[in-house]
């Protein structure tokens, strides 16, 4: 099994299924059934929606937290658009400066996130959003232990500043 390979199971026409359910249990237990539910939460209900995302190292918190915000941002565009987009592309920027390479996973994540999505009252619609980062592992930055590396971030600058970006 190839993990970088992106299963079918997340692509675009389960996004749909679920975007489309107004009940997600009627269809088998998914990550983004769990999206759905709450966006509906916060749709009918109005009232503040949360999913904690927990795990030991490599079960996919990372991964699924991605997920969830893809999918959020999804069933949630705005008419203007754009917004979401920058959600996704500063999440991935936050990561190199709390992901390293450690000896069970190349993509580590050494931080705690709280993603707090910020939507319309009215419309429910995506408006805005903050991120708070919580850097669990201080230590990486001044040395790591023997076959792991510091930040990506760190290696990302030097790798731009060798080319000349």
């Amino acid at each position: 099994v190839n993990p970088f390979k992106v299963l079918p199971l997340y692509a675009q026409d389960m996004v749909d299924k679920y975007m489309a359910m107004s009940d997600p249990s009627e269809l088998p237990p998914h990550i983004f059934g769990l999206c759905q539910d709450a966006i509906n939460g916060l749709r009918s209900k109005r009232k503040d929606q949360a999913v904690l995302i927990s795990g030991e190292s490599g079960a996919g918190k990372t991964e699924s937290a991605k997920l969830i915000l893809s999918f959020t941002t999804e069933a949630s565009r705005s008419e203007e658009g754009g917004l979401e987009e920058q959600i996704i592309m500063t999440n991935q920027v936050l990561e190199s400066y709390g992901n390293a390479m450690t000896v069970r996973n190349s993509n580590s994540s050494r931080f705690g996130k709280w993603i707090d999505l910020h939507f319309d009252k009215q419309s429910a619609g995506l408006i805005g959003c903050s991120m708070t980062n919580y850097l669990l592992e201080t230590t990486r930055v001044a040395g790591v232990a023997p076959k792991e590396r510091g930040f990506h971030i760190f290696f990302q600058l030097i790798k731009a500043k060798a080319s000349g970006n």
